[in-house]
């Protein structure tokens, strides 16, 4: 019976996994690279199933954003909006949550999103589109 347990609790962690990772790559869109996952960060047993790959992602806390998810990182994009977007929850009941980059902590960790987002809009994501509210 012990086992059987083990098996029914390791396959839901596997499918709510495979499920994360789909709806990071439908969240992430034309930002998701599957081949350029060059480094891989060991999560533990349970987190490398979970944790998606092939995009960016970042530390919730970081951001100020999912104060619920169980998870130590979340996937994120830039929006066409010039913001940036966070997929908070796992699996199909992943939801996008948009968050302010002014409103981070760390200085440095800021101006390195600030830099990250002006590259990937071409230098586009400029004065109001930094200070927008959703």
């Amino acid at each position: 019976m012990f086992v059987l347990s083990v098996l029914i609790v390791a396959g839901y962690i596997y499918y709510a996994g495979k499920q994360h990772q789909q709806a990071a790559i439908n969240f992430w869109g034309e930002q998701y690279q599957p081949d350029a996952i060059s480094t891989q960060i060991d999560w533990g047993f349970i987190g490398n199933w979970v944790i998606p790959r092939g995009g960016p992602i970042i530390s919730p806390g970081i951001a100020g954003v999912c104060p619920n998810t169980p998870l130590p990182v979340v996937p994120l994009k830039i929006g066409p909006d010039g913001r940036g977007y966070v997929l908070c929850g796992i699996g199909s009941e992943a939801v996008s949550t948009s968050f302010d980059v002014n409103d981070i902590q760390d200085e440095e960790i800021r101006n390195t999103l600030k830099t990250m987002f002006e590259e990937e809009f071409e230098k586009t994501v400029k004065g109001d589109k930094w200070t927008l509210k959703n």
